[in-house]
């Protein structure tokens, strides 16, 4: 048996709030059902925004409140921000001697999601943890915290906002795919449980939509925001909400998904499949774009022309042969590399195939990545330098953080000495230095002489040759 509600005087939370589809549900729940709405996202200022929209325009109640549900806590700290709420809502009826039975929270929307374009080989631990944390795991978190209430009262509903990716593969969106699949699962189950009670538990499975996530994933490079695969926010909000107030447990909007969904659970689905993958293909990487493009448009060089002075040192003690590059975005030490005489190679940190023993030197300078990519991208390093081959790393260290002259703001992605000494392991050290220097680096330098005082970790190492023992570093310090 369908349970029908209404919406109207009752609290409901839209989880992902501040933009896109999240955005027009509220909207919607507020001008259209009559409901007072919590507006939960990251951007305080654009929740302060469409709260203030939707009094405006509604009349409605709307509460801001800002949680990262990226983070483990984010479920808890927004269940007792709705409850804070509540309560005070509670104690503004007695002092006005009204009671309402639906002054607690009635609806939640669990909207909130992201997704990670590109080939799964790219994607690191933390992009994975991220996309699951946030499309999946919040959601199941804020369920299992409301739903207790809502039973408790025999009344109250659950909205999942799924995808056309919960009922077919996406290829390059992976991880994408497995949280929506997830999230549907999660939905019939949970509403087989409550089944027998004034509950409902529902998903909504849209097709594509023009919101900020297809920018900012870099879909729009596949499917800009005028295409006719992409639909109105304002629009699938409207089927959602109808779609949710009958109490279905699960559906999807347009035919072209229901079409879509159909067709992939029929022989013929494998072309299905086959028309998604040439569809999302990322583009070229030279096709592609990323913050960096902005940052190196001009005509100067960001960083200089010349090498560091560092890996000029070490350089000098190597022969020449087949080099590789990670990440050297204006090309500065490339070039230094092969007027010495190299074979050189330029790497994409996360598409690129580094090979096993293929490169007779692998260049990594002031690269800083995610401890999980790094930790990926290293080990690929150690594998692919020959016997006998080279590694010369420099990136700033720790303490880096205390001089503010350039480099990441965030510590995980400071190794130290010891940790990166973990992280390129099957390498003997010949130099492994953790000092303080200055850093000459073009326009970027910052002070006296265009100079920059900077805490660095420098590394010199080289793949044993079969058969023969390890040798110590012959120079190690902690700080100088």
């Amino acid at each position: 048996m369908t349970v029908r509600f209404d919406l109207a005087g009752k609290l409901v939370i839209v989880t992902g709030a501040s933009s896109g589809l999240g955005r027009a549900i509220a909207l919607r729940l507020a001008m259209d059902e009559g409901a007072d709405v919590i507006v939960a996202a990251r951007r305080r200022e654009k929740l302060a925004e469409i709260a203030r929209e939707i009094r405006e325009r509604s009349g409605r109640n709307a509460y801001p409140v800002a949680v990262d549900l990226a983070t483990p806590d984010g479920p808890d700290a927004l269940f007792l921000a709705a409850r804070r709420l509540v309560a005070e809502r509670r104690r503004a009826e007695r002092a006005h001697a009204v009671t309402s039975p639906e002054s607690g929270v009635f609806g939640l929307v669990n909207n909130a999601g992201i997704t990670h374009y590109g080939e799964t080989v790219g994607m690191d631990r933390g992009a994975i943890d991220s996309v699951l944390q946030i499309n999946l795991s919040a959601a199941m978190h804020l369920s299992r915290l409301f739903l207790p209430l809502f039973v408790a009262r025999d009344r109250g509903a659950i909205l999942n906002i799924t995808s056309l990716g919960a009922v077919l593969p996406v290829p390059y969106q992976a991880a994408y795919a497995a949280s929506k699949h997830g999230l549907r699962a999660f939905t019939e189950s949970l509403a087989a449980e409550v089944r027998g009670t004034g509950v409902v538990i529902s998903s909504f499975g849209p097709g594509g939509i023009a919101t900020e996530m297809i920018g900012s994933s870099g879909l729009g490079g596949r499917v800009g925001p005028g295409s006719v695969l992409l639909a109105d926010p304002a629009v699938i909000a409207g089927k959602a909400i109808r779609h949710w107030k009958r109490g279905l447990v699960s559906g999807t909007t347009g035919l072209s998904p229901r079409i879509v969904s159909a067709a992939a659970r029929l022989p013929v689905g494998w072309l299905i499949r086959r028309i998604a993958a040439r569809l999302y293909k990322p583009q070229a990487p030279h096709l592609r774009q990323t913050p960096w493009d902005q940052s190196f448009a001009g005509d100067e060089c960001l960083f200089g022309t010349e090498p560091t002075d560092w890996l000029r040192t070490a350089a000098a003690q190597i022969p020449t042969g087949r080099a590789l590059c990670i990440g050297d975005g204006e090309g500065r030490t490339s070039v230094y590399l092969a007027q010495l005489g190299h074979d050189v190679s330029v790497a994409d940190l996360t598409s690129y195939r580094f090979g096993s023993s293929r490169w007779d030197l692998i260049v990594s300078a002031f690269v800083h990545m995610s401890p999980s990519l790094r930790i990926d991208v290293h080990a690929r390093m150690v594998e692919a330098i020959v016997p006998g081959g080279y590694l010369i790393h420099e990136s700033f260290a720790p303490d880096q953080l205390n001089y503010r002259t350039g480099g990441p703001t965030r510590p995980e992605m400071l190794p130290g000495l010891e940790r990166l000494k973990t992280e390129f392991a099957g390498l003997d050290f010949e130099t492994a230095l953790e000092v303080v220097r200055h850093i000459a680096d073009g326009p970027s330098a910052r002070g006296p002489g265009g100079c920059r005082k900077s805490a660095v970790v420098q590394i010199m190492a080289r793949k044993p040759r079969p058969g023969l023992a390890p040798q110590p570093a012959d120079r190690y310090s902690c700080r100088s």
